[in-house]
């Protein structure tokens, strides 16, 4: 998340609006081993290890959504979906360069694959699951129908200061500093 103010309230909007158009509803159950981090575009080896480190310590997935810089409000956020799949050993599928789709305005949001090539994922009981193939309909016009759903959401969203306030931000650079971020 970013430390400046308008950007971490921009990025609390982003994670409550895509886990509830996930799930399917504000109050709908979302996959409890998969958690929902916003921040900027990872670049290098070392922020995806820590990524992964902070995964594998509390042997959860996630959904890793990369925000544009404040003011390219052209650009749609990139989705890197990354499931827990291992013990022993701590392993991981990573699907990146994903997006938000939408079947329709009313439907749940779906991530799908760079060009539908490597599946899409829905939730579906409570658990976010992988699909083989594209989304079923057009993929330019659902990631259109996301990106909109998503600002319409996040615009409506109230008492997201409250939200902030209980929420301290955190820069995380090691596996300790992601164990402190879930201490109460």
């Amino acid at each position: 998340m970013t430390n400046d103010a308008s950007g971490r309230e921009r990025d609390y909007r982003m994670v409550r609006a895509a886990m509830a158009l996930i799930a399917g509803g504000d109050d709908a159950p979302g996959d409890p081993d998969v958690v929902v981090i916003v921040g900027r575009e990872i670049r290098d080896i070392s922020q995806t290890k820590v990524l992964l480190e902070m995964l594998a310590a509390q042997k959860k997935g996630c959904i890793y959504i990369a925000m544009p810089p404040l003011g390219a409000t052209s650009r749609a956020p990139q989705v890197h979906v990354i499931r827990w799949t291992g013990l022993p050993d701590a392993r991981f599928d990573v699907t990146g360069r994903c997006a938000f789709w939408a079947p329709d305005e009313d439907g749940r949001l779906l991530i799908t694959s760079q060009g539908g090539r490597r599946g899409h994922f829905e939730m579906i009981d409570g658990r976010l699951v992988h699909q083989e193939g594209p989304p079923p309909g057009p993929l330019g016009a659902g990631i259109a129908r996301a990106a909109r759903r998503l600002r319409t959401k996040m615009s409506s969203l109230r008492d997201v200061t409250e939200g902030l306030e209980q929420m301290p931000s955190r820069r995380i650079e090691s596996i300790d500093d992601f164990r402190r971020s879930f201490e109460v």
